[in-house]
């Protein structure tokens, strides 16, 4: 099931991986709203892992340190193409590593840098 709001379409979302389901924690902890998994592309179906009201994405990075898709061969390919396409569509990405997820830095730096909207309910 798909929900369609303006050119990004949100779909029922999948079970997130760990460093996903860390990462939503902290963000609600911190009470920054998101849509996860969400579309970005119709044509290719590709999706970023969180959506943020501003333009902002988030991707949590899986295997990076056991030979994941993210980080050998095609998988890395395919994802340096969906990348430079969120890019072109004027979205802002940014990507961390399922350590940086679980242990709250990610969300952090999200914060402290002002990337988010912080603490709006």
């Amino acid at each position: 099931m798909t929900i369609k709001t303006s050119n990004l379409v949100t779909k029922i979302p999948k079970p997130l991986s760990e460093g996903e389901e860390a990462f939503a924690r902290f963000l609600d902890l911190a009470k920054i709203k998101y849509v996860r998994q969400c579309r970005f592309n119709l044509t290719r179906k590709w999706t970023v892992d969180f959506y943020f009201y501003n333009g902002v994405c988030c991707e949590v990075e899986g295997g990076t340190f056991m030979g994941g898709r993210h980080s050998f061969g095609q998988g890395f390919e395919n994802d340096c193409e969906k990348y430079n396409e969120l890019t072109r569509m004027g979205y802002k990405l940014y990507r961390f590593t399922t350590k940086t997820a679980k242990n709250g830095e990610a969300v952090a730096w999200l914060i402290e840098n002002k990337v988010v909207p912080y603490g709006k309910t």
